[in-house]
């Protein structure tokens, strides 16, 4: 067997609750009167795209491994109902690091929901899996335009790990975003599958995530 790297994955699993598909509750959110504004609202419509080219490939890097430990105080495992109770809303920011957290409540309402500790571990496993092997390919390659998409349409034991690396270009091909690769180069460059361990209130799960790599070209239209 190959060997593994290891990354220590440090992020908040408050950032990962809209990921969950039941329980949470939107953001609040000020609402504006148009009819009250003196301009016309700015064009806020999406921009499309025509994807030109989607290629997938297997990861070919030898396999890391991704450990994480808990530290969110707002996530707690409840052993009598065997689930996870996490803020589903107006929680701490996602972009917090560890080490300067401040382990006291915000100055607002927290509201909570749970989930199966059977769903719980596949949300985390996934999300740790996917940033350690977005980190492995940014570092690779030293390209920025490395990101992983999430199947929210699926269930979370069934979501697959795929590291994207996309580009975007204009009417005439020029590059508007992004930086074009071959993806041969970028399944050289992401990792096979990745160990995960994580652990939640003396709760740990182990697992093995195989991962994808996916190039996309798309056009704006």
């Amino acid at each position: 067997m190959p060997s593994r790297r290891t990354v220590v994955v440090g992020c908040c699993a408050v950032a990962f609750a809209g990921c969950l598909g039941d329980g949470g509750t939107e953001p609040e959110s000020e609402s504006t009167n148009v009819e009250d504004a003196d301009d016309p609202p700015d064009d806020v419509s999406e921009p499309a795209y025509r994807t030109l080219e989607n290629a997938q490939k297997g990861g070919q890097a030898e396999p890391i491994r991704a450990t994480k430990a808990e530290w969110d105080r707002w996530v707690e495992y409840l052993p009598d109902e065997d689930a996870v109770r996490y803020v589903a809303s107006k929680g701490p920011s996602s972009d917090v690091d560890p080490d300067d957290y401040e382990q006291k409540p915000p100055d607002r309402d927290l509201e909570f929901t749970t989930t199966p500790w059977d769903r719980w571990k596949h949300i985390r496993a996934n999300d740790i899996a996917g940033e350690a092997a977005v980190e492995a390919v940014t570092d690779e390659l030293g390209i920025e335009n490395v990101g992983r998409p999430i199947s929210v349409g699926r269930e979370p034991a069934d979501r697959p790990t795929v590291v994207r690396v996309e580009i975007v270009v204009d009417a005439e091909g020029e590059t508007v975003h992004g930086e074009a690769i071959d993806i041969d180069d970028l399944a050289a460059a992401t990792p096979e599958s990745v160990d995960v361990t994580y652990e939640l209130d003396g709760k740990t799960v182990e697992t093995t995530r195989t991962v994808t790599a996916e190039y996309r070209k798309q056009r704006l239209e």
